[in-house]
C-alpha cells in the first residue's frame, strides 16, 4: 500500500493528461474532415438533382429555342439587323440569317456581307453594312397544352423534322388531319375532299394583327421627295378619275400631317394612291432635278423589307421586284 508521499502514480497521471490532449486535438480535425466530406457529397447530389430536374423540365414541361431564320417574321424574328431609315426615320428590320451563315464558312468573303436594305415606307436604299446582326428571338415552348387537347388551327407549333429528329422547326399550323389545303392569291382555303367546295380560312383578329406589315405611314414623309414635286399618297381627289384635287374636299396640312374638312354635309373622300419611289426617283430628288418619268400609282404588292437585304453584287444585279414586290395584295387595313 502506497503512502501519501509515494510518487509512483505520477507517471500514470501524466500519461492520462497527454492522452486527453491528443484526443482533444484530434477530434476537431476529424470533425472538420467529416463535415468537408458531407459538404462535397451535398454539392454532387445537388448538381445531379439539378441536371435531372432540367432534363425532366425540358422533356415534359418546356424547352428553350432561339429562332435562326425569318420564316416566321413578323411574329418571330430570326437573326436580323435593326435599322432606322436614314430618310423617313421609320424603324424596320432586315433578315441577316444568310449573312451570319456565310460569315461562319471558311470561304467567307467581305462581299458576302449585306450592304443594303430597303425601307418599307419610302423605299430608300439604306446602307446596312456596318450594322451588327442580332440573334433571333428566344422563346420557351410549353409542352403541356397538347397533353390535354389537340392543336388548333393557326397555333404556332414546334415539331421535329421527320428526316432529322435532331432538327426542330417552328411554323404556324394551317391544315388539320384529313383536310385539303389550297392557297389562292394569298388566301387559304380548306375542304375535306375533292368534291367539296372550298371554304376560306379566316384568322382570329388577335392572330391576324401579328402578321400586319407596314405599307405607308403618313406621319413619316420624306421632305426631299415632296420638295422635288413627288405627289402625296393621301389626297382629296375627284371621284371621276382620281387625278384632280377636289377643291371642296379634305385639306391637307403638310406640316402637321393632318387632314380637315368643313361641315358641308356632303360626302367627301380622302383617297390613297400607292406611289412607290424608285431608285431613279431618289437620285433625281437628291440631285434636285426633274423626275425622268412622272410618278405613277401602282397596286399595293407583297414587298417585304425583312427580305430586302442585298449584298453589293446583288444590288447591281437586282430587278424591280426587290423594291416593288411581285404580287398584288387585296387584304388591306387602314389605321388612324
Amino acid at each position: 500500500m502506497n503512502s501519501p508521499t509515494d510518487n509512483s502514480s505520477e507517471p500514470n497521471l501524466k500519461q492520462y493528461q497527454e492522452r486527453a490532449m491528443v484526443l482533444a486535438k484530434s477530434q476537431p480535425a476529424a470533425s472538420l474532415a467529416k463535415k468537408k466530406q458531407e459538404s462535397n457529397r451535398d454539392t454532387v447530389e445537388g448538381i445531379v438533382i439539378a441536371l435531372v430536374m432540367v432534363f425532366l423540365f425540358r422533356a415534359f414541361v418546356a424547352e428553350a429555342f432561339i429562332i435562326p431564320t425569318g420564316s416566321m417574321a413578323e411574329t418571330l424574328y430570326g437573326r436580323h439587323k435593326d435599322l432606322k431609315c436614314e430618310k423617313c426615320k421609320i424603324r424596320f428590320r432586315v433578315g441577316a440569317s444568310e449573312e451570319v451563315d456565310r460569315v461562319a464558312q471558311t470561304t467567307y468573303l467581305e462581299s458576302d456581307r449585306l450592304h443594303y436594305g430597303y425601307c418599307p415606307n419610302c423605299r430608300y436604299k439604306n446602307e446596312i453594312y456596318k450594322n451588327v446582326p442580332f440573334k433571333g428571338d428566344r422563346i420557351f415552348v410549353n409542352k403541356f397544352p397538347y397533353e390535354f387537347g389537340d392543336p388548333q388551327r393557326f397555333d404556332v407549333v414546334v415539331f421535329k423534322f421527320p428526316e432529322d429528329p435532331k432538327t426542330s422547326y417552328i411554323k404556324r399550323l394551317i391544315g388539320l388531319p384529313g383536310e385539303i389545303i389550297t392557297i389562292s392569291r394569298g388566301d387559304l382555303y380548306q375542304r375535306m375532299s375533292e368534291d367539296d367546295p372550298m371554304q376560306i380560312l379566316r384568322k382570329p383578329y388577335h392572330k391576324q394583327k401579328e402578321l400586319h406589315q407596314l405599307v405607308y405611314d403618313n406621319d413619316h414623309p420624306v421632305a426631299e421627295l415632296l420638295a422635288n414635286g413627288y405627289p402625296e399618297r393621301w389626297e382629296s381627289l375627284s371621284e371621276s378619275n382620281w387625278k384632280k384635287v377636289d377643291p371642296d374636299g379634305w385639306k391637307n396640312d403638310a406640316e402637321k400631317r393632318t387632314f380637315k374638312i368643313g361641315a358641308s354635309g356632303e360626302t367627301k373622300w380622302l383617297r390613297y394612291r400607292h406611289f412607290v419611289p424608285t431608285e431613279d426617283d431618289w437620285d433625281a430628288a437628291m440631285e434636285k432635278r426633274p423626275f425622268a418619268n412622272q410618278p405613277t400609282p401602282i397596286l399595293i404588292a407583297d414587298f417585304y423589307s425583312y427580305n430586302s437585304g442585298l449584298t453589293k453584287f446583288e444590288s447591281t444585279n437586282r430587278d424591280d421586284d426587290d423594291q416593288l414586290g411581285e404580287f398584288w395584295v387585296g387584304d388591306l387595313i387602314v389605321s388612324g
